[in-house]
C-alpha cells in the first residue's frame, strides 16, 4: 500500500480530514528528526505499515482523548 492510500485509509475510517492528518505527519517527522518525504519512502518502502502507520493508530485509539490542536 502507498503511502497516500494508507493516509487516506487512516482518515477515512476515523473520520479525520486531510489537514488533521498532514498535521499528525508534520508532528511526527518532526519528533522523529526526519523529512516527511522520509516518512513517506518508508511508508511506501513497508507496504503501507512502519512507525508512522502505528502512530496513526496509536492516535486512532486514543480518539477523542487526544487533541489534535494542541
Amino acid at each position: 500500500m502507498r503511502a497516500e492510500d494508507m493516509m487516506a485509509e487512516a482518515a477515512s475510517q476515523n473520520e479525520w480530514d486531510q489537514d488533521d492528518v498532514d498535521e499528525m505527519l508534520s508532528e511526527f517527522a518532526q519528533a522523529e528528526g526526519v523529512s516527511q518525504d522520509s516518512v513517506l519512502s518508508d511508508i511506501d518502502a513497508s507496504g503501507g505499515h512502519g512507525r508512522f502507520a502505528d502512530f496513526l493508530s496509536t492516535r486512532a485509539l486514543m480518539g477523542s482523548a487526544f487533541d489534535l490542536d494542541v
